[in-house]
């Protein structure tokens, strides 16, 4: 056994067992299913999540967002429409990595419609909550002048807080502000 699989393997059996212990919580069953999705059973970790999700576990419907919204996961039918709407459930609770990934798709169009200003203001959120890849995905909003006025100060403002913050491509944003 590999380092990783034993640690697998004894997160399962304390996550199976907080199940049981505790049925009707939705944490213990985020975990778990956090745990199946990573051991390779996500149909098992579905039901727990939709459980979870409509309880307003925000981390829940995040997780539960990602398995029906990738198309990869075994045995898991994917669903983007439901993964959007799951997606903005946890965001509207405040959820740091949803409210980031949100961003994201609003930068992206993936999705949704292409929205610069609505990106701006939910990376800034997410930057708020202490993340620093949104900072930095902020920085780059401000650089290239996308939902907001482009500001190289404000960039590089946020550039240094993301690599302060510990994120790599703050520095590369940095640099390549350097090179203008």
């Amino acid at each position: 056994l590999e380092d990783k699989q034993i640690f697998l393997d004894g997160a399962l059996t304390a996550c199976e067992a907080a199940s049981k212990a505790s049925p009707d919580s939705s944490d213990a069953s985020t975990w778990l299913a956090r745990v199946y999705t990573l051991v390779g059973r996500a149909s098992h970790a579905v039901p727990l999540l939709e459980r979870a999700a409509d309880s307003g576990n925000s981390f829940a419907a995040y997780l539960l967002s990602g398995l029906i919204g990738n198309g990869i996961a075994d045995g898991v039918e994917d669903d983007p429409d439901r993964s959007l709407q799951l997606l903005k459930q946890s965001a509207d609770a405040g959820f740091g990595p949803a409210v980031a990934d949100l961003a994201a798709r609003y930068e992206t169009g993936n999705g949704v419609d292409t929205d610069w200003v609505e990106a701006v203001r939910l990376y800034q959120a997410a930057s708020d909550k202490g993340d620093p890849h949104a900072t930095f995905k902020l920085g780059s909003l401000y650089q290239g002048g996308n939902g907001v006025d482009q500001d190289y100060a404000k960039a590089m403002d946020l550039f240094r807080r993301a690599a302060d913050a510990g994120e790599p491509l703050g520095y590369d944003g940095i640099g390549k502000l350097y090179q203008l």
